[in-house]
């Protein structure tokens, strides 16, 4: 019986299937040559460099409000939530019957609505309606700037 061991090159492929939440992890290639107990101890081992995997998929979005109460002069941008993810970094913006919005305006008492959350990158786009009402004090009608009284 040959009990001799002699290095051998052996290629393995591994194919991985990545999802979003893969991005940004790093991958190695460790090998160790094992030529038993005449051999070098510890047995010899090679790493690779790693590898930083860079997952790229279009946005998701995640805890979206379906209505919000904003007070008057408040912003969309100030006051909807809504977490997006995507890779690249998403671009946002907000739709009000089907023209965008400037989220960094002030809402006066007529801006309530349904509203449209939009996420887009070069993979893909996705969007959520937000009800939007706009709360606001009370105001006093038909009263007078200037009261005189007699006595």
């Amino acid at each position: 019986r040959n009990t001799t061991r002699t290095p051998v090159n052996v290629y393995t492929a591994h194919l991985i299937t990545p999802s979003c939440t893969d991005d940004g992890v790093q991958y190695t290639c460790e090998a160790e040559l094992r030529l038993g107990p005449g051999g070098p101890q510890p047995n010899p081992v090679m790493k690779s460099e790693p590898l930083n995997a860079t997952v790229l998929y279009g946005p998701e979005l995640s805890r979206c409000q379906d209505r919000v109460e904003v007070m008057e002069n408040q912003t969309l941008g100030d006051s909807v939530v809504c977490t997006v993810q995507g890779s690249p970094a998403p671009e946002t913006s907000w739709l009000k019957d089907g023209r965008e919005v400037d989220a960094s305006a002030p809402l006066s008492r007529t801006d309530g609505g349904l509203y449209t959350y939009r996420a887009f990158n070069t993979y893909g786009s996705t969007t959520h309606n937000v009800s939007v009402e706009v709360l606001y004090g009370p105001e006093l009608s038909g009263c007078r700037d200037h009261v005189e009284v007699t006595e």
